[in-house]
């Protein structure tokens, strides 16, 4: 069937009017997902085409699939509950239908590039979603007091996981690329972290894979105390190869779980530590586009995005102080 196809689109004209969805979504995985991203990326890209995508659109014709039916089909999304148990009973997120339907739309650009489809039904819609954020996409973090009292709690802990957390909260990098981290990778004389790959568990192995995206391969500056912990868990550990070759990474996040609620700290989840890191950054006046590459954003935008919350207090506090300068007195 491949072959077929991809002799006629050489041709500068694919033939093929039958072609499936299912069909082209398979090819799609096969010559452009699993060469170019990461195995977790490629397991996602099929979760999201099994649980949604070939359940409606599966064995019908590509040239059949109309503007019509894609609407039909995101309207069906939006009263449609999540499939993951531990959100039983819950809608889908706005940030799922969108993986949802980018999905999609990239296997019917597929189609409409190698011309197996005159015109993209994508082109006409418009995917308009609800503003309103759900709990599970509500972006948590620690407020100044928080982060302060959190990183006194951290210095009495006398374990490896206490510095994961101090490390996330002073580097913003993500979970599997601190545990990517070699010590080749730290340079404690010029204080900085070099990031360029990640290690995360898949089918319970740890497996080093690339960075999330090539925006994600950065040099990030660390402070004096992250350069000072850091030498000491070297000594600790010379015989070993990755920065956190001997913590769980598993356990970790279960281990800050409990660890914030013995604490009576503000709940939180691992990854909103990420966000406390840029939150905070933005309110002490660091610049956006710094923060972005920090955190290793694909662009600004993204951060903008992001943190759009943090970004409305600071212009609501700009006006501010336009009131309170004093007006010039009267010559």
């Amino acid at each position: 069937m491949f072959l077929k196809w991809k002799m006629s689109c050489d041709s500068r004209r694919c033939t093929d009017s039958k072609m499936t969805f299912e069909q082209l979504a398979t090819i799609w995985i096969n010559e452009h997902c699993e060469p170019n991203y990461s195995p977790i990326v490629v397991k996602n890209y099929k979760r999201i085409l099994n649980n949604w995508l070939l359940p409606e659109f599966a064995k019908i014709p590509l040239v059949e699939i109309s503007p019509l039916l894609i609407g039909r089909f995101l309207e069906k999304l939006k009263k449609s509950e999540t499939k993951y148990k531990k959100r039983q009973n819950n809608y889908l997120s706005n940030g799922s239908i969108k993986k949802i339907y980018e999905v999609f739309r990239d296997v019917i650009k597929l189609a409409y590039r190698n011309d197996i489809i005159e015109k993209d039904p994508c082109s006409k819609i418009k995917l308009d979603l609800k503003k309103e954020i759900s709990s599970n996409e509500e972006i948590h973090f620690w407020n100044i007091e928080e982060y302060t009292r959190a990183l006194s709690l951290l210095e009495v802990e006398k374990t490896s996981r206490a510095l994961v957390i101090e490390l996330a909260l002073k580097t913003g990098l993500r979970r599997s690329e601190m545990f990517g981290l070699t010590w080749e990778d730290i340079n404690l004389e010029d204080k900085y972290i070099t990031v360029n790959k990640t290690r995360q568990l898949i089918n319970g192995e740890m497996m080093v894979l690339p960075c999330k995206t090539q925006s994600s391969i950065r040099k990030i500056s660390i402070p004096d105390s992250i350069a000072e912990k850091l030498k000491k868990q070297h000594l600790e550990n010379m015989d070993t190869e990755y920065v956190l070759q001997n913590v769980n990474i598993e356990s970790v996040t279960a281990w800050f779980r409990d660890w914030v609620s013995k604490k009576h700290l503000p709940k939180i989840r691992f990854h909103d530590l990420r966000h406390t890191h840029a939150t905070l950054l933005l309110s002490q006046g660091i610049d956006v586009k710094t923060i972005s590459k920090r955190l290793g954003h694909s662009n600004i935008s993204t951060t903008l995005n992001t943190y759009t919350h943090v970004l409305d207090e600071l212009d609501h506090n700009a006006s501010e102080v336009l009131d309170k300068i004093s007006t010039p007195a009267c010559i």
